[in-house]
């Protein structure tokens, strides 16, 4: 494509043009056709590059001689023409100038409809065609026994409403009853016939006849144009060369394709599992193209690009009508016509080739030029306006492709990959495999483990690094290997360079055992600050594998196991960087042998304890834990006793208050038992007295207790005061006994 738009000539033709993808190929054998340079030769060109993109679309680009006047007629299935219109572009060098691209026009089918006698647009009713015939000679069929068709005029058809109508019952002992039959919306043809004005329901006719043939012939064409034109799966495009010459011409288009596909084969040579023996495997690609034309492609240049570009489809093909809007005439005004003087403008001659496009000769047309319109444009006066069409005569043609070349012969195809294949052969409705990369490629082989806590065995691999110099598309991958089946694996995207592990089969001669794994926390420092005690644990996680290796040759093998957030591995002391939240391990076993690989992870968490709210038991455990220092110690050990102050004053509060509750208790006993003596008996007075010994004595304990409450705030000042005041910087833990 990129040869053909370097081409001085090129003309790009959009819109207007109608698309040249052939279905059916370029006819050169075909009819002489009619319109711009008819009676010119048939050019012969044949398909001789195609490029395909990745998002499902083609540029098919021919080529060919012409010698003088000629057309290509070229012929595309109906979904290809919007597709060809958007995008063909055609070039006729050696002196020659590219002509029109012509084609047969189609109007909407609303359009058409409407022009028709008969108008079926919008799935109209029985009615509504019937209504259609006003005027013509038609014979209904009537649906009732012992009636006679009827022949006649269609006056019109209208719908009415039926009443009520009450029926009697079926039931014989309801006879005499009789019910009410609900009536609706009837359409009804009113028809002369035979010198009388006839109205038959049309729920009755059971068939209408069409007497005359010039309206069965429009019923027809507007039957045939609903189910569509003769041919309508084909659409014809003309484009015409006018030149003196024999020289070549080219043009190209865009339709939708399939997607081709990539595939490719890893094949890795005879002697590369033995001792000693360099790798050196070579990657295949083929490219999966599906030929859904219906021409066979022979000898073409077949591009395979890797770009993106973005396309869409748009109607080009069909006339399309602006509704607009009818305005009525206003009363009461009658025009007259109208003529203006110089100082608002001149009626000037359009020129040949301006908005009408008339011949030479023909008729002219005239225009009203406003004065305040730019000089530039239109002119005041006669002879500017023949300055202007002079100017422009001069100029050189207009060149929507001026400036491209530059483009073309500086830009650079997709920077991922671009493959170009000669001398492809694809016949028509059929697919081919097309080689289109043999390259070596380096690689490394090896074992790869993914960590699923259980024995198993590897996967044979292979880390393959670009250096095939392409972008390597995502496709599957057969790898053959000591000239048999291999295994397959599904490659992802590669760019230049960059590096992929693809597995292709498990490696039944290495098996992997699991270590005992384990777990231990131990303290490594401590400190206090504002009444909260900060330790630093160190946690330790054991795993590790045994791996067997019963080959004739050493393995590497690659080891992967989830990472694990906040952990720090420290044995083995070598490893690989962690990738995509797996850790990595790489080591080598030798042949017929077995090692074993520990693995080490620690985690150092720091736990803060608020001690203000410890009471005496926990903190005393606390004292309890191993290798705490003893700065730490003592702090705790000033805090249990100061919690023991508290503690006491708690409990003496205590007893002083359930005291009190038990006085109180005996006062309500004694003053409930007064209630019921005689006043001056013994039992009275011991009782008096001895409630009034009782108020003493609560007196005494409600004294006790504020002076204990008081001690007690004392002690629990003093403890918070002590935390707030005590500070224990970062010490390390004892040694382990």
């Amino acid at each position: 494509m990129r040869r053909s738009l370097q081409a001085a000539a090129l003309v790009l033709l959009m819109g207007a043009f109608p698309a040249c993808q052939s279905q059916w190929g370029p006819n050169s054998t075909g009819p002489k056709a009619n319109g711009p340079g008819a009676g010119g030769k048939q050019a012969h060109t044949q398909l001789t590059q195609v490029d395909l993109f990745p998002n499902g679309v083609g540029f098919f680009e021919y080529q060919g001689m012409v010698d003088g006047n000629a057309s290509q007629k070229l012929y595309f299935r109906s979904g290809q023409i919007n597709d060809v219109l958007a995008s063909l572009v055609f070039q006729d060098t050696g002196g020659g100038r590219v002509g029109e691209a012509t084609f047969p026009s189609q109007e909407p089918l609303s359009v058409l409809l409407h022009g028709l006698q008969v108008n079926l647009d919008g799935n109209p009713s029985l009615a509504a065609i019937l209504g259609q015939f006003r005027g013509d000679l038609v014979t209904l069929k009537i649906n009732k026994p012992g009636h006679k068709a009827i022949s006649g005029r269609i006056i019109d058809v209208h719908r009415t409403n039926l009443p009520f109508q009450p029926q009697p019952r079926p039931v014989p002992w309801q006879a005499n009853q009789l019910i009410p039959v609900p009536g609706g919306p009837a359409w009804y043809i009113n028809v002369f016939s035979h010198g009388h004005l006839r109205s038959v329901a049309l729920a009755t006719v059971r068939g209408v006849h069409l007497d005359s043939p010039k309206l069965q012939r429009s019923f027809s064409r507007a039957l045939d144009a609903l189910a569509g034109r003769p041919n309508a799966h084909k659409r014809e495009l003309t484009l015409w060369f006018h030149g003196k010459s024999r020289r070549m011409v080219r043009f190209a288009y865009l339709l939708e394709t399939p997607l081709w596909r990539i595939t490719y084969r890893l094949v890795i040579p005879n002697g590369t599992a033995l001792p000693g023996a360099k790798y050196e495997p070579v990657l295949q690609a083929f490219a999966i193209v599906s030929n859904q034309t219906e021409m066979n492609w022979r000898h073409i240049n077949l591009h395979l690009q890797g770009g993106k570009p973005i396309s869409f489809i748009e109607d080009l093909y069909r006339p399309l009508y602006l509704p607009r809007q009818v305005a009525a005439l206003p009363s009461g005004v009658s025009f007259r016509p109208q003529t203006y003087g110089n100082s608002w403008g001149l009626v000037v001659p359009l020129p040949v080739n301006a908005a009408t496009g008339t011949a030479p000769g023909a008729e002219p047309q005239f225009r009203l030029r406003s004065a305040t319109a730019n000089p530039g444009i239109y002119a005041r006066t006669h002879g500017e306006m023949e300055a202007l069409q002079s100017q422009a005569r001069k100029q050189a043609s207009f060149n929507p492709l001026e400036g491209m070349q530059v483009i073309a012969q500086t830009g650079r195809t997709h920077p991922a990959f671009d493959y170009r294949v000669t001398d492809v052969n694809i016949p028509r409705r059929q697919s081919a495999m097309v080689p289109i990369l043999v390259a070596p490629i380096q690689g490394r082989p090896l074992d790869l483990y993914v960590d699923r806590g259980n024995a198993g065995h590897p996967l044979q691999s292979v880390q393959l690094t670009n250096t095939t110099g392409k972008y390597l598309l995502a496709g599957p991958v057969t790898v053959v290997r000591q000239g048999s089946y291999g295994g397959d694996v599904q490659l992802s995207s590669l760019g230049r360079g960059q590096k992929r592990i693809i597995s292709f089969a498990v490696d039944q001669s290495v098996n992997m055992s699991p270590l005992p794994r384990k777990s231990a926390s131990v303290l490594v420092s401590a400190e206090i600050k504002h009444g909260t005690l900060y330790m630093v644990q160190q946690s330790t996680y054991q795993s590790g594998y045994s791996i067997a290796n019963r080959a004739a040759t050493a393995r590497t093998v690659l080891i992967r196991q989830s990472a694990m957030p906040g952990w720090k591995i420290v044995t083995p002391a070598k490893h690989l960087k962690a990738r995509h939240g797996m850790d990595q391990f790489e080591l080598t076993v030798a042949a017929n042998s077995t090692i074993k690989l520990p693995m080490v992870r620690t985690q150092a968490q720091r736990q803060p304890s608020s001690l203000t709210i410890l009471n005496r038991p926990a903190l005393l455990q606390l004292i309890q834990t191993p290798r705490l220092p003893g700065a730490v110690i003592t702090v705790l050990k000033q805090a249990v006793a100061l919690r023991k102050i508290v503690h006491r004053r708690q409990v003496a509060l205590h007893v002083t208050g359930s005291e009190e509750s038990r006085v109180m208790a005996y006062q309500a006993h004694l003053r409930e038992n007064l209630l019921a003596l005689n006043k001056g008996s013994k039992v009275y007075n011991a009782m008096a007295a001895d409630l009034q010994r009782q108020e003493v004595k609560l007196q005494k304990l409600r004294q006790t207790s504020a002076a204990e409450r008081e001690s007690l705030k004392t002690a629990q000042a003093n403890l918070a005061d002590f935390w707030k005041k005590t500070r224990v910087a970062k010490v390390l833990a004892l040694p382990a006994k």
